[in-house]
């Protein structure tokens, strides 16, 4: 019979076998790349939180409202985790507030609290060390809050003319640069502790108008609403956070969020639709599938 080696050899300058580490060779090996459990939808039509499952083909299904509506605010513009899931975060323009839910391990939501705030709350980051950047509806300055290892909100300070009022904000995946966007796109740098240096400026070529941002380690998207609906993509200067025009893409209609996956998808809120495409090595996108909903939805937010 056959007889089977476990060990892995190599042949030395001798012409020796000798064994290989093979903890040296688990680095050749790629890691997975994280596939999100579930996705949650700002549901703008009913002012409600859907929740979906979601596949290794990152289709989504409907397993039902997590939050129905009645129960969660007036205006709800985004939605974000804490760095470890625990909770999730809603800001309620209308209504002057941050609600917080927190998340079990079967990705059921619970409300937690209701902040008021006198900001009114819009845009909304979360960095991996905890930091919520918010965006105001009636300001230029984005506000920082510590996230408590119990969910609650502290305010450490705000930085001023870093926006426009109802600004998207997002921020790169290795924690060094916000980006916001209102007609105009905002670059800042985040300092060691967490306040934010004054932002470059440059314009994105369209007015603020039913818009997506979403930034991955390599590219920017912003899609525009007026005068066309359109999304652009942007390559990303890693080390100063800059940005280079590479493409533009139509969109069928006005996207009211983008939200990218880890292991390399891009969903479109669009008009009553969810767009899913998949992200080429260029940036651009590939549409695969598209969601039609009863609803309009906003912005979305992933569990993994």
């Amino acid at each position: 019979g056959s007889i089977y080696l476990n060990t892995l050899f190599s042949m030395n300058n001798n012409g020796q076998a000798v064994g290989m580490n093979t903890t040296s060779m688990s680095s050749l090996i790629p890691t997975p790349l994280p596939v999100p459990k579930f996705a949650y939808v700002l549901n703008k039509t009913a002012n409600a939180i859907m929740q979906y499952t979601v596949g290794s083909n990152a289709s989504l299904t409907y397993t039902g409202e997590s939050i129905a509506a009645g129960t969660t605010g007036d205006n709800l513009a985004a939605i974000a985790f804490s760095p470890d899931e625990s909770y999730i975060y809603v800001t309620d323009v209308t209504g002057n507030s941050i609600l917080s839910y927190s998340v079990d391990g079967s990705g059921i939501l619970t409300l937690d609290s209701v902040i008021p705030n006198t900001i009114q709350a819009y845009g909304l980051a979360i960095s991996q060390s905890g930091i919520a950047y918010f965006t105001s509806n009636n300001n230029f300055n984005i506000w920082n809050y510590n996230i408590g290892q119990d969910g609650t909100l502290t305010y450490t300070g705000e930085s001023g003319s870093q926006a426009g009022g109802n600004s998207l904000i997002a921020l790169s995946p290795n924690g060094s640069f916000v980006y916001t966007f209102n007609g105009y796109i905002n670059i800042s740098s985040v300092n060691a502790d967490g306040t934010l240096s004054s932002p470059a400026s440059q314009n994105a070529g369209c007015q603020f108008n039913n818009n997506g941002l979403a930034v991955s380690k390599n590219y920017l998207y912003v899609s525009c609403g007026f005068p066309a609906p359109v999304l652009f993509i942007y390559a990303v200067n890693q080390q100063i956070g800059g940005l280079t025009k590479i493409t533009a893409q139509n969109l069928t209609s006005y996207s009211n969020g983008i939200t990218l996956s880890a292991n390399g998808y891009a969903y479109l809120s669009m008009n009553n639709q969810i767009v899913i495409s998949g992200i080429n090595s260029d940036g651009s996108l590939t549409t695969e599938s598209t969601i039609n909903l009863d609803y309009n939805p906003g912005a979305m937010a992933l569990y993994y």
